[in-house]
């Protein structure tokens, strides 16, 4: 069975540096333990640890599976092959500066975020899925009890940092 074509685009502009500290109390997702996760180094003005970009992908597998959890639906699986077309995507939007779905056959979301000179955060992937689940769309994406597979990219130039997920069944 083909999955569907289905463009949904969230663009969250101006969140920037300042608007980060801000967070730096919050934490959308308290269950989730990620200490484990290797760091690249710590944000001397906030004390929030920044991640590479694999591991920040890695975050936005865990707090949409922590959404589903919350939601009552089992958890989605890694996939390798997924991971490799969401991180293809996010490096293509990264160097075009195009903020746009694919066009593949596939189902995904994409997020671009204001983040001129900031490093990856926890935080940033926490309202990056936050932002996904108050939009319909995406929502019903991430919620979707028919998927089973999800993969995920980021990628970041000196102004906007460019996040995907995609999912199968």
């Amino acid at each position: 069975m083909k999955n569907l074509i289905l463009t949904l685009v969230l663009l969250i502009t101006s969140f920037g540096y300042s608007q980060t500290n801000m967070w730096t109390d919050v934490n959308l997702y308290p269950d989730v333990n990620i200490e484990h996760l290797p760091y690249i180094g710590i944000d001397t003005n906030s004390s929030l640890r920044i991640y590479d970009t694999k591991t920040f992908a890695e975050l936005v597998i865990i707090f949409i599976n922590e959404e589903r959890r919350i939601n009552g639906l089992p958890t989605l699986v890694k996939d390798d092959e997924l991971m490799g077309f969401a991180q293809k995507h996010s490096d293509w939007m990264t160097k075009t500066k195009k903020y746009q779905h694919s066009g593949e056959n596939i189902d995904e979301v994409i997020m671009t975020s204001n983040s001129i000179n900031r490093p990856n955060y926890a935080i940033d992937a926490q309202s990056c899925v936050r932002a996904w689940m108050c939009s319909p769309g995406h929502r019903k994406h991430l919620l979707n009890p028919n998927f089973t597979r999800i993969g995920s990219g980021f990628n970041q130039n000196n102004i906007d940092g460019y996040i995907t997920a995609v999912f199968k069944r």
